[in-house]
C-alpha cells in the first residue's frame, strides 16, 4: 500500500515540476501543496475540493510564513514539511470543516481527501486558474491522479464527497459514472479493486452554502444504513 509519505512525496515532485519551468497558474498563490499525516484505510473517506488558503484564519495564521515558497527547492527541505503535517493535524483538531465528520462516521472512524492539493479560498478563483471548465489543465489533471490512487489505496467502507464541485469532476472524471447510480440503495458506486464502495455526493457540512439541519441527518442515517448492509453480506 502507499504510504501518505509517498503520496505527499508525489504532490511535492507536481509542484517542483510545475513551479520550476513556469508558469505557475495565475490568481494561485505560490503555497506548499497539502501534505497528508498517516492515513487511516477501511474508514469513512470525506472528500473536498481542496484546502482553504485562509492564511487570517486563526489556525492558519501560524504556519503561514512556512506555506509560502518562494523557490522549488523549498519544497525539499524537511523541517518546512514537518511544520506542514503539523499544520494539517492542528487543522483537523481545530477547523470547524472537520467537526461534522465525527458526527456523520460511525465511532469517529474516518479519514480525509482533498481531489486537488492546492491552497485556495475562492472556488471561483481556483476552477479558473487550474482550467476545470475546460477538462482541467495538465497541472490538475496530474493532482486528480493522485487523489484516485490515494483512494483506491485506502479502500474505504464509504466515500462521502462534500463539495458540489467535487462531486461534478469526480462523476466527470470517470471514477464514479453517473450510471453507477444504485436505483434500489440510493447511492453510487465505485468500484475499488472489485469491491463495490458507496460513495454518496453531497454539498459542504459548514459555512454559509452547508446542507440544512435535515439532509445532513438524513445523510448520516443513510452511511449507517449503507456501513450495516455492507456488514451483514461481509
Amino acid at each position: 500500500m502507499e504510504t501518505h509519505e509517498e503520496i505527499n512525496r508525489r504532490l511535492r515532485q507536481l509542484w517542483k515540476d510545475t513551479l520550476e519551468p513556469g508558469p505557475w497558474p495565475p490568481a494561485l498563490d505560490k503555497l506548499w501543496p497539502i501534505q497528508y499525516p498517516p492515513l487511516r484505510s477501511g474508514a469513512v473517506l470525506f472528500v473536498g475540493l481542496n484546502p482553504s488558503a485562509d492564511l487570517e484564519h486563526p489556525v492558519v495564521k501560524e504556519y503561514a510564513p512556512d506555506l509560502r515558497i518562494e523557490r522549488a527547492s523549498q519544497l525539499d527541505d524537511e523541517r518546512i514539511a514537518s511544520r506542514v503535517l503539523e499544520l494539517e493535524a492542528e487543522a483537523r483538531r481545530r477547523h470547524p470543516f472537520f467537526r461534522p465528520f465525527n458526527e456523520l462516521a460511525p465511532d469517529g472512524n474516518w479519514e480525509h481527501l482533498d481531489v486537488f492539493a492546492v491552497r485556495a479560498t475562492q472556488q471561483n478563483v481556483l476552477k479558473e486558474a487550474l482550467q476545470l471548465d475546460q477538462g482541467g489543465s495538465h497541472f490538475a489533471r496530474r493532482q486528480f491522479r493522485v487523489f484516485v490512487r490515494a483512494v483506491e489505496q485506502l479502500q474505504p467502507m464509504a466515500i462521502v464527497v462534500v463539495n458540489a464541485l467535487a462531486s461534478e469532476l469526480i462523476q466527470r472524471g470517470g471514477p464514479v459514472p453517473d450510471n453507477c447510480f444504485h436505483e434500489e440503495k440510493g447511492y453510487h458506486v465505485w468500484s475499488l479493486r472489485g469491491r463495490p464502495t458507496p460513495v454518496f455526493f453531497s454539498g459542504m457540512l459548514t459555512g454559509q452554502r452547508a446542507l440544512d439541519r435535515y439532509s445532513r441527518d438524513r445523510l448520516g442515517w443513510h452511511i449507517r444504513w449503507a456501513l450495516k448492509a455492507a456488514e451483514r453480506l461481509a
